[in-house]
Formats: structure tokens, C-alpha cells, sequence
């Protein structure tokens, strides 16, 4: 069943609900709700540059397309005025048509919503989600014609557990070095070859815990064991499913009083408690730190006048879910001359790993499958060899790195740049002010890059 309204599309997809309702029962399924324009899938893949296209064309859904666009320039507040723009427009433009306006003003809200999120915000978050399913989800089930219908997106979250936890804040710690020395440990992603993923030691709730810096990441995680033994507070058992489609682990989610990364104390930090194999500290805290710098042997934060001497003017892009989940970091790619899309994964050990949505012909260049293994899970992936020639910043370099197939890909064709590149070059990650730049090692002013 397809339903056309407007600016979105509502497509019964025949999934069972979260609650597990059995597929060939209609009460409990959900509905996805894509934009006729694209705007969602742009937003998800962190591509400014289609963004603009759907803005510049004017089409339904550009005002949207404006809020998401800036999203993903790191541009919060701004998405949030323009979001809340664009929902007082769809009130005025479909009152006469309950189910338009739902649909209409749903992706807006949901923008504002996620941006509380990626602010450190999740009250506010799980109250705005709340507040959508309120006024969407009889309309949508009046209109489908199916009890207990729900929205894919915005399904498998306990919101109502989270709406009193206070908003993560930040404070200075004087004194204390804002440089933390970078450890390499191989465990986890990418192919066997390489140093490892870049690990340094915080401080949660006043013990000392070796982390992973996992910029591909968007939430950190710690197992069981090592969530009690930190004292997560108000931890909410099953608190949701990862939304991977090879796996939907279950992972409750905890709270940490205080995590201390160098010169800055993290207060309330939401982290997932699943089977991660290693504990990660993910872009919910590294966001936190303001802007930071990279490299093979430290993590540095960085102040306000470090990053405004730095010769940066690259723009910081940001992909995720339209509700704030998923996050990621998009960086300036280029292969065999042409801008790739890419993102910029230190949870990965590899220089460079290719992404494609099909494998080559003949299917023999799929020279063998290996084990993945995540936060959520482990599966198997095809894998080939792919040789190009790469350039990242001030490095060119004609390599050849291992390219995986990924049916669920955006792209027909994706790249993902790994922890490895840290032995050629510096990273700086400005989130404050939206900047992200690679660098030759050399320049940096870190002594440590």
C-alpha cells in the first residue's frame, strides 16, 4: 500500500513492529515515510551538495531541504529556526488537510528533534519524537486503515524513560594536560593488516577506562561488566535496537556522571550498554570536546585560538538519521580524480576501504568474505581488491585497499577512510565551528602530530 501526500510518501512496508508482532499480522507493523525529493537520503548520507540541488530547484520540500542542509553543515541552531520555519508554513499551507499537515510538518519536527540530540539534549529529544507520534500516528492509522501502525523511523526507543535525564554539559579542568597519548590496538574492524584502532584512557566517574576514538561511531558504548563495575546511573534496560540491518541488537542505556577527556570534564553522558568487544568513545562525547586534533600518537583538545590559527576552511559534514541517530563524519575524497563521498571512521583500521552497493563482474573479483565484527554484532561481508589513485588533503597516493559490498549502501559507490591515514597525516575536527581538515604531519602545531 502506497499512500501520497504531498511532500512525503507512506509506504506500508510489512515489517513487524518493535515488539515483535508477527509479519503476516497487520496490528504492529510499521510504515517508512520517504521524501518525494530526496531529502531524507541526502540528510542520511551527509551530502551538502544534493542538498543545495533540492533547495536551488524549488521543489516541495526545499524549505525542509533547508533545515536538513544545514544540519549537516554542524549548523544546529540555524537547522532548528529553519525547521521550526518550515512547520509554521506547513500549518499555514494544509489546515484543511489533516493527514497533509501530519506529513508534512512531521520531517521538520523531527529535524529539530534530532538536532537536540546531536546537541546533547535527549530529554528534549524523546519529548519531541513523543509529541510527533501524538498528532501522527492516528492519522496515519486512519488513513492505512491498520490498528497499531508505526513509523519505522522513530519506532524502537524507550522515549518516555529518557524525558527527565538533564542535558550533557561541559566543564573546563585547569591545570590538567589537554593532550591524551594515543595507544594502537588491533581488535575490531577492517582488514587484518595495519596497526590497529587508536585507543587513549579517560575518566568515567572516577576510574580509568581505555576507550576507543571511534569517529565512525555515533554513540558511545560499553559492555555489562564494564557499565557496573563504572556505576552507569539510570541505566534503562532494553532500551532500544541498533538499527542495523544484519543485526538490530538490543542494548539498554546508561548514564555517566562525568568523563573526563584531557582538559574537559563531559557531565551526563548517555552510553549504550550492548556487545561491544571493546569500550568506544563515540561522537556523543567527542562532540562534546568542541574541536580536537588527531594523530598517530595523541589526541588533542583544542582551544578556540589553537583552531582559529589553524589554516582550516574545509567545512565539517555531518551525516545522520533525520531523528539524530547514526552519525557521522563525511570527508573530502578524491579517487581516479573525481570527489568521492566518504567517511571518516577511526573504528576502522584501514587507509582507505571502498563500499559498493553491488559486486564487480565477474563475481571471481570477489576474492573471498570475511567476519565483521561490530558494536551490534558480527556478519560476514564480500571483499575485493580495488586499486586507485587517492587523494586526502596533502597526500596522493595510489593504493589498493579492500572494497566491500553492501546492498543496504546510499551509494553505488562509497569509501570509508580509516584510522590508518593517521600515519601520514593530522586530523583537525572543529565542531564548534563546523570545520574539518587534513594535514600534512609535518605542519601541525601539536608536537605530538
Amino acid at each position: 500500500m502506497r499512500v501520497v501526500s504531498g511532500l512525503l510518501i507512506v509506504a506500508v512496508t510489512g515489517l513487524p513492529g518493535f515488539g515483535g508482532t508477527a509479519a503476516g499480522d497487520q496490528a504492529g507493523r510499521t510504515v517508512s515515510m520517504r521524501d518525494k525529493a530526496g531529502v531524507m537520503d541526502a540528510l542520511e548520507a551527509g551530502d551538502a551538495d544534493a542538498l543545495q540541488r533540492i533547495v536551488g530547484a524549488q521543489v516541495k520540500g526545499a524549505e525542509f531541504g533547508k533545515a536538513a542542509r544545514l544540519r549537516v553543515l554542524a549548523d544546529f541552531a540555524g537547522s532548528t529556526a529553519q525547521a521550526k520555519s518550515c512547520v509554521e508554513e506547513s500549518a499555514e499551507s494544509r489546515a484543511a488537510d489533516e493527514f497533509a499537515l501530519a506529513a508534512t510538518r512531521m520531517p521538520c519536527d523531527l529535524i529539530v528533534a534530532g538536532n537536540d540530540l546531536l546537541q546533547g539534549d535527549i530529554a528534549n529529544w524523546a519529548k519531541g519524537i513523543l509529541r510527533v507520534k501524538e498528532y501522527l500516528y492516528p492519522v496515519i492509522r486512519a488513513k492505512a486503515q491498520v490498528p497499531n501502525l508505526g513509523l519505522d523511523m522513530i519506532e524502537g526507543y524507550q522515549y518516555d524513560q529518557v524525558i527527565s535525564w538533564p542535558r550533557v554539559t561541559t566543564t573546563l579542568r585547569a591545570g590538567v594536560s589537554d593532550e591524551l597519548e594515543v595507544s594502537w590496538k588491533a581488535y575490531k574492524k577492517g582488514p587484518s593488516k595495519g596497526d590497529g584502532e587508536p585507543f587513549v584512557t579517560v575518566t568515567v566517574n572516577g576510574k580509568p577506562l581505555s576507550m576507543m576514538v571511534d569517529t565512525g561511531a555515533s554513540a558511545s558504548t560499553v559492555d555489562s561488566d564494564t557499565a557496573n563495575s563504572l556505576g552507569l546511573e539510570h541505566v534503562v534496560a532494553g532500551y532500544g535496537r541498533i538499527s542495523d540491518p544484519r543485526s538490530g541488537s538490543a542494548v539498554s542505556l546508561g548514564q555517566a556522571r562525568d568523563v573526563v577527556v584531557g582538559s574537559v570534564d563531559i557531565h551526563n553522558l548517555p552510553i549504550l550498554i550492548g556487545s561491544t568487544p571493546q569500550p568506544v568513545l563515540g561522537l556523543n562525547a567527542l562532540m562534546r570536546l568542541g574541536a580536537i586534533r588527531i594523530t598517530s600518537k595523541a589526541l588533542r583538545v583544542m582551544s578556540t585560538a589553537d583552531v582559529q590559527a589553524q589554516p582550516c576552511e574545509s567545512p565539517l559534514m555531518l551525516s545522520s538519521s533525520i531523528i539524530g541517530t547514526h552519525a557521522g563524519l563525511v570527508v573530502p575524497l578524491i579517487v581516479n580524480d573525481r570527489r568521492a563521498p566518504a567517511v571518516f571512521d577511526t573504528g576502522d583500521n584501514a587507509r582507505i576501504m571502498g563500499v559498493r552497493d553491488e559486486a564487480p563482474a565477474p563475481t571471481s573479483a570477489v576474492r573471498k568474505t570475511r567476519i565483521e565484527v561490530t558494536a551490534t554484532g558480527a556478519y560476514e561481508q564480500q571483499v575485493f581488491d580495488t586499486r586507485a589513485s587517492v587523494v586526502l588533503g596533502p597526500v596522493r597516493k595510489d593504493l589498493t585497499f579492500e572494497t566491500i559490498v553492501d546492498t543496504q549502501h546510499y551509494y553505488h559507490e562509497a569509501y570509508v577512510v580509516g584510522a590508518g591515514v593517521l600515519r601520514d597525516i593530522s586530523v583537525l575536527i572543529d565542531f564548534r565551528g563546523g570545520r574539518g581538515c587534513f594535514t600534512n604531519i609535518t605542519v601541525a602545531s601539536n608536537p605530538g602530530g
